[in-house]
């Protein structure tokens, strides 16, 4: 959930993320996660870490949402 959840508002962030992603390029995503994530390991919860990081407390909608279209929106019609 909460990979998911960072994943979202990485992309949200910097939307030449996922584009770098494709080509095997994870500086841009690691930049990220470095200045919202890793940098604030020891001063802050993880609950803290994800609501500064992504503007809302966890919650399951975008681990929801990754798999519904990862596996339901791709699933062949029954």
């Amino acid at each position: 959930m909460t990979a998911a959840q960072l994943r979202n508002a990485a992309c949200t962030a910097n939307p030449a993320i996922l584009p770098a992603i494709g080509q095997g390029d994870f500086a841009p995503l690691l930049a990220w996660l470095r200045q919202n994530v890793h940098g604030r390991a020891r001063s802050a919860s993880m609950a803290q870490i994800v609501n500064d990081a992504t503007g809302k407390p966890l919650d399951a909608s975008a681990y929801l949402n990754h798999i519904r279209r990862r596996y339901v929106d791709r699933a062949p019609d029954a």
